[in-house]
Protein backbone atom coordinates (compact mmCIF):
# COMPACT_ATOMS: atom_id res chain seq x y z
CA UNK A 1 0.00 0.00 0.00
CA UNK A 2 1.14 3.48 -1.12
CA UNK A 3 1.84 5.78 2.19
CA UNK A 4 0.17 9.76 1.87
CA UNK A 5 3.65 10.92 1.49
CA UNK A 6 4.40 9.03 -1.94
CA UNK A 7 0.78 10.01 -3.10
CA UNK A 8 1.67 13.83 -2.83
CA UNK A 9 4.68 13.17 -4.12
CA UNK A 10 3.27 11.22 -7.32
CA UNK A 11 0.63 13.95 -7.67
CA UNK A 12 3.10 16.74 -7.43
CA UNK A 13 5.92 15.72 -9.81
CA UNK A 14 3.07 14.79 -12.32
CA UNK A 15 1.65 18.16 -12.03
CA UNK A 16 5.12 19.55 -12.50
CA UNK A 17 5.69 17.35 -15.77
CA UNK A 18 2.29 18.44 -17.20
CA UNK A 19 2.93 21.65 -16.62
CA UNK A 20 6.30 21.66 -18.16
CA UNK A 21 4.83 20.01 -21.06
CA UNK A 22 1.82 22.30 -21.66
CA UNK A 23 4.61 25.90 -21.51
CA UNK A 24 6.82 23.64 -24.07
CA UNK A 25 3.69 23.72 -26.42
CA UNK A 26 2.59 27.36 -25.66
CA UNK A 27 6.26 28.32 -26.39
CA UNK A 28 6.40 25.87 -29.65
CA UNK A 29 3.42 27.45 -30.94
CA UNK A 30 4.03 30.92 -30.83
CA UNK A 31 7.60 30.49 -32.34
CA UNK A 32 6.20 30.68 -36.08
CA UNK A 33 3.42 31.70 -38.03
CA UNK A 34 2.25 31.08 -41.50
CA UNK A 35 0.32 32.98 -44.01
CA UNK A 36 -2.04 31.89 -46.85
CA UNK A 37 -5.12 32.95 -48.83
CA UNK A 38 -5.98 33.20 -52.04
CA UNK A 39 -5.55 36.08 -54.62
CA UNK A 40 -9.07 37.32 -56.56
CA UNK A 41 -10.19 39.97 -58.29
CA UNK A 42 -12.77 42.38 -57.53
CA UNK A 43 -15.89 39.72 -59.35
CA UNK A 44 -14.02 36.79 -57.27
CA UNK A 45 -12.21 35.40 -60.20
CA UNK A 46 -8.65 33.39 -59.06
CA UNK A 47 -6.07 35.15 -60.27
CA UNK A 48 -3.29 32.85 -61.09
CA UNK A 49 0.65 34.27 -61.75
CA UNK A 50 0.40 37.01 -58.93
CA UNK A 51 3.61 37.79 -57.22
CA UNK A 52 3.57 37.76 -53.93
CA UNK A 53 6.75 39.55 -51.63
CA UNK A 54 6.58 38.99 -48.05
CA UNK A 55 8.97 41.59 -46.13
CA UNK A 56 9.86 41.81 -42.56
CA UNK A 57 9.67 45.16 -41.30
CA UNK A 58 11.97 44.47 -38.49
CA UNK A 59 15.29 42.36 -40.43
CA UNK A 60 14.37 44.29 -43.98
CA UNK A 61 14.09 40.28 -45.26
CA UNK A 62 12.08 39.44 -48.54
CA UNK A 63 10.08 36.12 -49.26
CA UNK A 64 8.67 36.13 -52.64
CA UNK A 65 5.83 33.70 -54.02
CA UNK A 66 3.81 33.34 -56.83
CA UNK A 67 0.13 32.02 -56.57
CA UNK A 68 -0.54 29.11 -58.49
CA UNK A 69 -3.25 27.56 -60.98
CA UNK A 70 -6.25 28.44 -58.12
CA UNK A 71 -4.32 31.62 -56.83
CA UNK A 72 -3.53 29.87 -53.60
CA UNK A 73 -0.31 31.24 -51.81
CA UNK A 74 1.49 30.24 -49.05
CA UNK A 75 4.37 31.70 -46.61
CA UNK A 76 5.00 29.06 -44.02
CA UNK A 77 7.41 28.96 -40.96
CA UNK A 78 7.59 32.76 -40.38
CA UNK A 79 9.00 34.62 -36.94
CA UNK A 80 5.70 36.40 -35.57
CA UNK A 81 6.44 40.02 -36.39
CA UNK A 82 5.29 42.77 -38.73
CA UNK A 83 4.98 42.24 -42.27
CA UNK A 84 4.55 43.91 -45.46
CA UNK A 85 2.74 42.23 -48.42
CA UNK A 86 3.27 43.36 -51.95
CA UNK A 87 1.02 41.83 -54.49
CA UNK A 88 1.63 42.25 -58.24
CA UNK A 89 0.20 40.84 -61.60
CA UNK A 90 0.45 42.33 -65.31
CA UNK A 91 -2.79 43.85 -65.77
CA UNK A 92 -4.01 44.66 -62.36
CA UNK A 93 -3.34 47.46 -60.37
CA UNK A 94 -0.46 46.76 -57.16
CA UNK A 95 -1.68 45.80 -53.97
CA UNK A 96 0.32 46.88 -50.90
CA UNK A 97 -1.04 45.67 -47.59
CA UNK A 98 1.00 47.47 -44.87
CA UNK A 99 1.81 46.43 -41.17
CA UNK A 100 0.61 42.89 -40.92
CA UNK A 101 1.04 41.61 -37.68
CA UNK A 102 1.51 38.10 -37.41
Amino acid sequence: MFTRSFVRHSWKSLFAGVSLLAAISLLYAQSTSSLHGVISDAQGAVIPGATLTLTNKSTNETVVRTSNGEGIFNFNALPADHFTLVVERQGFQKKVLDDLQL
